[in-house]
């Protein structure tokens, strides 16, 4: 009898987890489903390409700002949806393929449970396009960000992007 108890209670333990994700949960999904639609494949024709890119561009709030620093490339800010869009269709282009992830995604809820902070570390290996200079240059870069993110109408939306000052020699 306690051993049927005790599964019981353990079963319904999972079950309120996978049935009822906390809000931090919630958030750790929509990261990395992020990462995902950020992710193409060399064999993504334009039509996909497209969608993928629209769909990516409404998961960011439209005053949404993203400021970059990427050793050996350099700093650059991103204000608005359009800026967002317009760097995403130019990465495209320039990579035949890219592999974004994120992991330890770690996630501050604040009092008014109507923002958040992700801080996370991310990787994104790419293969630059057959065209250009640096012809089939395989590319492999880890960074930490911080993401702050805004619920807007239920769902949860990027407010802004920034990276995380890590040492340097």
């Amino acid at each position: 009898m306690a051993a049927v108890l005790l599964a019981l209670g353990v079963g319904g333990w999972w079950g309120r987890s996978a049935w009822f994700p906390s809000e931090a949960d919630r958030i750790r999904h929509f990261m990395e489903s992020l990462a995902a639609e950020v992710s193409f494949g060399p064999d993504d024709g334009g039509i996909a390409t497209g969608r993928r890119i629209t769909r990516l561009v409404n998961h960011f709030t439209p005053d949404a700002s993203i400021q970059m620093e990427i050793l050996g490339a350099g700093s650059f800010q991103l204000s608005g949806r359009g800026e967002i869009q317009q760097t995403l269709w130019g990465a495209r282009r320039a990579a035949q393929q890219l592999a974004v992830h994120f992991y330890d995604i770690v996630v501050e809820l604040a009092p008014d449970g109507e923002s958040s902070t992700a801080h996370l570390t991310a990787t994104a290996e790419a293969r630059a396009a057959t065209r250009g200079f640096r012809r089939n240059q395989e590319l492999f870069e880890a960074v930490e960000l911080r993401f702050g993110l805004r619920r807007v109408d239920g769902a949860w939306k990027v407010q802004w992007v920034e990276t995380v000052p890590t040492l340097k020699q």
